[in-house]
């Protein structure tokens, strides 16, 4: 039996928010897109189509950082994006319970 083996380059991508409109409402609170507030140290995960970004609220604003998104598949391949759970699980497209086994291109946590 022939082994594959998947490649996974691995980026990390993060952002810090310095202005009121960018994710800090108060000097002692943050709020997230869906308008909840968090006090300084809270973290919260924003979920996205795509991706999901973690959270936390620091005095000087909020700081995320990107869970990952798939950039690069094989023809024969599928990404099947988990917003729930954050998950990106990159299958065969004539049989999506089948995981892909190309080499795939990765960014993020």
């Amino acid at each position: 039996m022939t082994s594959l083996t998947v490649s996974l380059a691995v980026l990390v991508f993060c952002a810090i928010f310095y202005s009121t409109d960018a994710g800090c409402r108060y000097a002692s609170q943050c709020i997230d897109s869906n308008g909840t507030l968090y006090e300084i140290g809270g973290e919260w995960t924003e979920r996205y189509e795509d991706h999901c970004d973690e959270c936390e609220c620091y005095e000087f604003g909020a700081g995320c950082c990107s869970t990952g998104s798939i950039i690069s598949l094989p023809d024969h391949c599928v990404d099947i994006f988990d917003s729930d759970n954050c998950v990106h699980h990159v299958v065969e497209k004539s049989n999506p319970c089948q995981q892909c086994t190309g080499p795939h291109s990765a960014v993020g946590k």
